[in-house]
């Protein structure tokens, strides 16, 4: 209908506008920093002798920091201060 192809392999998005004019929006093509593999894969990469590390993380609560506890920011209050109407959990 709207007649959009979205490519998921290739991250690109293509648009025809009503005057039939094409845009294609293409993605970031780069690899994440940290490959990810497959249970089965470390599992083989194990058996072949790789070293492997077990990882656990746990997300938490972040503390509400005022400008006296962070070192550099506390020497420089007129440049770090608080935005009104700027809120930082969006």
């Amino acid at each position: 209908m709207y007649r959009a192809t979205i490519d998921c392999k290739w991250k690109t998005t293509a648009l025809v506008t009503r005057e039939g004019d094409k845009i294609v929006h293409k993605g970031n093509h780069s690899s994440p920093t940290i490959p990810v593999i497959s249970v089965t894969k470390a599992y083989k990469l194990m058996g072949k002798g790789c070293t492997a590390y077990l990882c656990a993380v746990e997300a938490g609560e972040t503390p509400k920091l005022e400008l006296k506890d962070i070192p550099i920011a506390q020497e420089f209050p007129e440049v770090f201060q608080e935005v009104p109407g700027l809120s930082l959990d969006q």
